[in-house]
């Protein structure tokens, strides 16, 4: 029986499918005042197809927990699928800001891995004078 670990990384490849199933749909605001909302969305059977192989994806790959967390991620996407009032804000997260949701998580998943293989990116993103330069030139890209 996997342990404990296993079953949450598992979990959140879970949450990452069915947080696809809902990148593929849409939210329509109906009414400005309110931000009354109308959802369209893919057929369940595709939200159970995602879910199942996302979650055996993760299994199968052996996602040790420390290295799922960017799959965390895909909760932010489920934010203007809340029902009832909601800040407009949470709007945003449907559309093309998606986008950078999953790039973010991808590029999660890939750091460490892609890290091992090259070790340039410790010390790139190690050295302190570096640091404030890095983050700038990612706001700005954000």
């Amino acid at each position: 029986m996997p342990e404990p670990r296993r079953w949450a990384a598992s979990a959140l490849a879970g949450l990452a499918g069915a947080s696809l199933w809902v990148s593929l749909g849409t939210v329509a605001v109906t009414d400005g005042q309110t931000l009354a909302r109308m959802a369209a969305l893919p057929p369940l059977w595709a939200l159970v197809l995602l879910v199942v192989a996302a979650a055996a994806a993760a299994s199968v790959a052996r996602l040790p927990l420390g290295r799922a967390w960017p799959l965390a991620l895909c909760g932010l996407l489920w934010l203007p699928y809340v029902p009832g009032r909601i800040p407009a804000a949470w709007l945003i997260w449907n559309g093309p800001l998606e986008g950078l949701i999953w790039g973010a998580v991808a590029i999660g998943l890939l750091w460490e891995p892609l890290g091992a293989l090259t070790r340039w990116g410790r010390p790139l993103f190690a050295d302190p004078r570096r640091a404030p330069w890095i983050a700038t030139v990612v706001a700005v890209a954000c």
